[in-house]
C-alpha cells in the first residue's frame, strides 16, 4: 500500500485553510490594493490591522490572474495539503491549528521586531515560510520515508526537505531579502521548538538530539505539575495503564471498535514510541 493511500480524507480544518488561501489570493489578483490589508507590516499593525500576523502567509502575492498564478496556486495548495494532511493524521486537527497559529504569530513578532530595530518597514507576505515549516515537521515525523523526485529518483524526506530549505535560504540571500529570510528562519525555528515541546518530536538528525532533549525538558513543566493528567487509562476498566503491552492492547481494542481516527495524538505518539523501542530491541537481539 502506498503512503498516499494511507492519508485520510482531507480534514475539515485543512479544507477551510486552503479555501481561505485560494480566496485571498484571487481577491488580491482582482483588487491589488488589498495586498497591504493582508500582508504583515509595522504600518499595518499601527493602523490596528491586528489580523496581519495570521494572514500574511495565507495568499500568493501576484500581479493578476494568469496561467502562472494558477500553476503556482495549484503547486502550493498541493504541498500544503500533502504536509498538512500528514501532520493532522498524527497529531489531530486542533493541535495542528495551534501549531499554525503559534508559528504564524511567533514569526510575525520576530519580523516586526526586526523592522522596528532596522527602521526599514516593508510588506511581508507569501506562504513559503509556513509551508516549509510544515515540511520540517513532516521530516521530523517521517524522517526516513522515501519520496520520489520528478518520479525518477527516491530520496529520504529528511534530506530532501533539508536541501529545499537550503535552496530557499540561498534564494532569499541572492535577492537580498534579509527581513524575509529572517521571517523564514523564525517560522522554521518556532515550528521546530513547538514540535519538540508539544509533540515530543525530535530532529531527523541525531546530531541535534541533545539540543532537542534540552528543549523538551524545558517545556516539560505541564507533565510535572499534573501527574494525573499525564496518565493513560484503560478504556474498559478506567484504571491507570502503566505497562506498554497493556496500553497497546487497550489502543488496539479502541481502534477495533471506534476506528483509527478515534485515537488522540498523545495515544498515537505513545504507540509510535513503543513501536520504536520494540524495533530497536529486536535489532539488538
Amino acid at each position: 500500500m502506498s503512503f498516499f493511500s494511507q492519508i485520510p480524507n482531507t480534514p475539515r480544518i485543512l479544507k477551510v485553510l486552503l479555501w481561505i488561501f485560494a480566496s485571498i489570493t484571487f481577491i488580491i489578483a482582482i483588487f491589488p490594493k488589498f495586498i497591504a490589508f493582508f500582508s504583515l507590516s509595522l504600518m499595518g499593525i499601527k493602523e490596528l490591522y491586528l489580523w496581519q500576523p495570521l494572514t500574511y502567509w495565507l495568499f500568493l502575492p501576484n500581479d493578476g490572474v494568469s496561467f502562472s498564478l494558477l500553476f503556482n496556486l495549484f503547486f502550493n495548495i498541493s504541498i500544503f495539503w500533502f504536509a498538512g494532511s500528514s501532520i493532522i493524521a498524527e497529531v489531530g486537527s486542533k493541535s495542528f491549528l495551534r501549531f499554525i497559529a503559534v508559528s504564524s504569530i511567533g514569526s510575525a513578532i520576530v519580523a516586526l521586531l526586526t523592522i522596528l530595530t532596522t527602521g526599514h518597514d516593508t510588506l511581508i507576505n507569501g506562504p513559503t515560510a509556513m509551508i516549509y515549516s510544515m515540511l520540517l515537521v513532516f521530516s521530523m515525523l517521517f524522517a526516513n520515508l522515501e519520496l520520489r523526485v520528478f518520479f525518477m529518483m527516491s530520496i529520504k524526506a529528511k534530506w530532501l526537505i533539508s536541501i529545499l530549505i537550503m535552496f530557499a535560504s540561498v534564494d532569499y540571500l541572492s535577492k537580498q531579502q534579509y527581513i524575509a529570510l529572517l521571517t523564514f528562519w523564525a517560522t522554521l525555528g518556532v515550528s521546530y521548538i513547538y514540535a519538540i515541546a508539544a509533540w515530543k518530536l525530535k530532529s531527523p538528525f541525531s546530531l541535534t538530539h541533545f539540543f532537542d532533549n534540552k528543549i523538551a525538558n524545558l517545556f516539560n513543566f505541564s507533565s510535572k505539575n499534573s501527574a494525573s493528567a499525564s496518565k493513560i487509562f484503560d478504556i474498559k476498566t478506567g484504571k491507570s495503564v502503566r505497562a506498554d503491552s497493556e496500553f497497546m492492547d487497550a489502543m488496539l481494542a479502541k481502534v477495533a471498535r471506534q476506528g483509527k481516527d478515534s485515537l488522540t495524538w498523545k495515544e498515537k505518539w505513545r504507540m509510535r514510541r513503543i513501536s520504536k523501542r520494540f524495533r530497536q530491541s529486536q535489532k539488538q537481539n
